[in-house]
């Protein structure tokens, strides 16, 4: 059973996937030279490896009454949680950190200082292609997991007095609403998914080594995913099984633009 003793869980993680032939989160020198300490391994599902992750940094990247600092003072240094997930078969690391600007620090060192894209692509969904797989069933099943979507953000590019509309529920992709309104747009090309949240299980798994759990991820058409950490973490093994399921469905890209310069300055 995957359980991580966080610093601070129960709260969201932004998420960045990284495409590597040379596996270049695997290295633990540069992980260290990043700041990461590993303080835990879990390697028990097949082809995919989660280590728990710490970083120390002199920069406050929380700014709310939570204490981050390591000696309870509120002052340099502090540390953070993170997580790094590897998808051994395929070549793909999912770096999961605590702050939006923490996020781009990092990704912004790996891009100035190691040279990350001269060999390495970000990984974000087609969403597009996603949505459209929804002809007759809403739910995705695979061997260990199920998702659906749960909200979804549209854009009518044909249309002039309604620009964008956002569907929340359940299974909005099985309401009439979408039905009979979007879907048809959607298959045409006059409609597109601009960001989404998919919800997952697990319940249908029979391995020991796959905790039941259930999870909610946000992705967006830039590769920007975030996710909420509940407060074992092990809902964090929901994470790699819904990639692997999107990557059988062909709805993975690979793109040299890094995501994390689209990630909206809101609250955390």
């Amino acid at each position: 059973m995957a359980i991580f003793e966080l610093i601070n869980p129960q709260r969201y993680f932004h998420l960045v996937a990284i495409k590597s032939e040379t596996d270049i989160l695997k290295n633990e020198s540069l992980l260290k030279e990043l700041g990461f300490k590993i303080e835990k391994n879990y390697d028990e599902i097949d082809e995919i490896e989660i280590l728990q992750l710490s970083i120390i940094s002199n920069i406050p990247f929380y700014r709310g009454e939570q204490d981050f600092s390591v000696k309870g003072n509120n002052m340099a240094p502090f540390k953070y949680d993170s997580m790094l997930i590897n998808l051994v078969k395929l070549k793909i690391s999912i770096l999961c950190l605590p702050f939006k600007l923490l996020t781009k620090v990092v990704i912004e060192s790996l891009i100035n200082n190691h040279k990350l894209l001269s060999k390495n692509t970000f990984v974000k969904v087609d969403l597009d292609k996603l949505i459209k797989s929804n002809d007759e069933h809403t739910d995705y099943v695979d061997n260990d997991i199920s998702y659906f979507f749960s909200s979804v953000n549209l854009t009518l590019t044909e249309e002039s007095a309604l620009s964008s509309v956002k569907l929340d529920g359940d299974k909005p992709l099985d309401s009439m609403l979408y039905k009979s309104i979007f879907k048809e747009k959607i298959l045409e090309g006059k409609c597109k998914l601009e960001k989404c949240i998919l919800k997952s299980s697990t319940s249908i798994s029979n391995k020991p080594n796959i905790p039941n759990t259930k999870s909610a991820m946000h992705v967006d058409k830039y590769g920007n995913y975030k996710f909420y950490m509940h407060s074992t973490g092990n809902n964090i093994t929901t994470v790699p099984l819904v990639f692997e399921h999107i990557n059988k469905m062909e709805c993975l890209i690979e793109t040299p633009i890094n995501p994390v310069n689209n990630l909206k300055e809101d609250k955390e």
